[in-house]
């Protein structure tokens, strides 16, 4: 992510999973490099929580994310899709705004 940015449409949530990793990202210099480009960087929480903090997803919105459970109306809408991939790939959609694997 680092001199790149977040497509103008894309939402791009950063969300550790524990405050040890989002502590270690800090001190690392990610988070910065993470806000610059333009992702909204959430408190720490596990991917199961989807829509206690981030907020749920639209009929027909799709959602790609690096978490590990995917089924109908996990993340809102029923019509919405859901793909896991990647934290590459997730980055890299983010900036090309349609997921892509570069």
């Amino acid at each position: 992510m680092k001199n790149k940015k977040v497509a103008q449409h894309v939402r791009f949530l950063i969300v550790p999973a524990s405050n040890e990793v989002y502590m270690q990202a800090l001190e690392e210099g990610l988070i910065e490099i993470f806000m610059e480009s333009g992702a909204i960087v959430m408190n720490s929480n596990c991917s199961v929580c989807w829509g206690s903090c981030q907020g749920v997803i639209g009929d027909n919105e799709v959602l790609i994310s690096t978490g590990t459970r995917n089924f109908k109306g996990r993340a809102g809408s029923p019509t919405s899709k859901i793909y896991l991939a990647s934290a590459a790939t997730v980055a890299f959609s983010a900036i090309e705004g349609s997921i892509t694997t570069e």
